[in-house]
């Protein structure tokens, strides 16, 4: 078995004043693997990027709250073959996989009793380029 594996990740952040900021966080990751199971070889890359741009902004000092857009972008490519097939086996051959899920977001944090509890309330909505729109 042979795994490769690298992972990237950054984050801005523009501090306005004590009560508003931009960032921006970003992140990039690829993996690579080749493996044997018997006479099954098993090839399979997996590269994905995800960013996020968001306004901050602290309200009546115990509010929270962010708000912004995201970008979440994966490909998989997956390779199943044999060296032998005296098993009759039926599941080779190759996939690929690509998911692209643009949104926007909002969350607010609201820090009661002397910040001993807090409420976190937020909504998001997504596109995923396969399986539609999703309210969350």
């Amino acid at each position: 078995m042979s795994y490769d594996q690298i992972e990237l990740y950054a984050k801005v952040r523009h501090r306005f004043n004590h009560y508003q900021a931009i960032a921006l966080i970003s992140s990039g990751s690829g993996h690579g693997q080749v493996s044997y199971f018997g006479d099954t070889k098993y090839t399979g890359n997996q590269n994905q990027f995800y960013s996020n741009a968001q306004y901050e902004l602290k309200w009546k000092e115990q509010n929270d709250f962010k708000g912004g857009v995201c970008f979440k972008y994966s490909v998989l490519n997956e390779r199943i073959g044999y060296s032998s097939n005296l098993l009759n086996k039926t599941f080779s051959g190759q996939g690929k996989q690509i998911e692209f899920v643009p949104g926007v977001f909002a969350e607010n944090i609201l820090r009661m009793r002397k910040e001993t509890m807090c409420l976190i309330t937020g909504i998001r909505y997504d596109r995923h380029n396969q399986f539609g729109y999703f309210l969350v």
